[in-house]
Formats: structure tokens, sequence, C-alpha cells
């Protein structure tokens, strides 16, 4: 088996193999003999992203106006990193499988926690969505 092979075994299982995204840390689950990738919630830094994802989610202000408010209450990122953010499956605490050999590309449960549910975020992928159309 090659790594490949074993990395996207992993991810299909719901375990996390990259560096911890903002609001995270990487974290191991043992199993029996094995040691697996998961995340564990910072909640000093998660709170933002819940934030955020809360306010862009009512469809009443823009990405661009919450994260201006949030870098005043202390969070640090750059907007184009925040808007990557806001497209994260993994802050809803599942897991991006992508495609590989001749399986679909999937979502998974992950085996972390997730920072918000994910209606909010499948409401925050609808209204980026509309609002790149209507540019």
């Amino acid at each position: 088996m090659s790594i490949r092979d074993g990395n996207h075994g992993a991810l299909k299982n719901g375990y996390f193999i990259n560096k911890a995204p903002y609001g995270y840390k990487n974290a191991k689950i043992v199993e029996g003999k094995k040691k697996r990738g998961t995340l564990e919630i910072v909640p000093e830094k998660a709170k933002y992203i819940k934030e955020g994802f809360e306010r862009v989610a009512t469809g009443i202000e823009s990405a661009e106006s919450v994260l201006i408010s949030l870098k005043k209450k202390g969070l640090k990122m750059s907007k184009s990193n925040f808007l990557r953010a806001l497209r994260k499956v993994v802050y809803a605490g599942k897991i991006s499988v992508p495609e590989y050999k001749k399986e679909p590309a999937r979502i998974v449960e992950g085996k972390h926690q997730g920072i918000i549910d994910y209606s909010t975020f499948v409401k925050v992928q609808n209204i980026l969505d509309s609002k790149l159309g209507m540019e």
C-alpha cells in the first residue's frame, strides 16, 4: 500500500492528516497500536471562526465587513484566508475526501468536533455562491 493510499483511507475514515486550520490544533487518537490524526478545538481562536460563520450566514453582513469587525476583536487573519476558511467543511466536523483513483470526491463525518453546525456551513456556502454570481 502506498502513502497516498494510506492517506486517502485515513481521510475516508474521518481522520485529519494535514496542518490544523485556524481555530484547531492537531491531535492524535490512539486506536489499538495506531495513532491517528484528528483536531482539537482551540476555544480562544475558534470563537472568531464561529462568530464569522454565524454572522455571514445571516446574509445581512458581507464577509469583508464581518472580518473587519472580528479583526478589531483580535482575529489575526487576512481577507483571502478568511474567505478560504468560510469554504472549509472541516469547521462543520466533516472531512473533504478528494477524488482518488476511481472513487469520487465526497464529504464524510470527521473524528473531530465541529466549531459550527453543518446547516450554518451550507447557508454560508449558498450566500458566498450567490455573491459570486452577482459579480
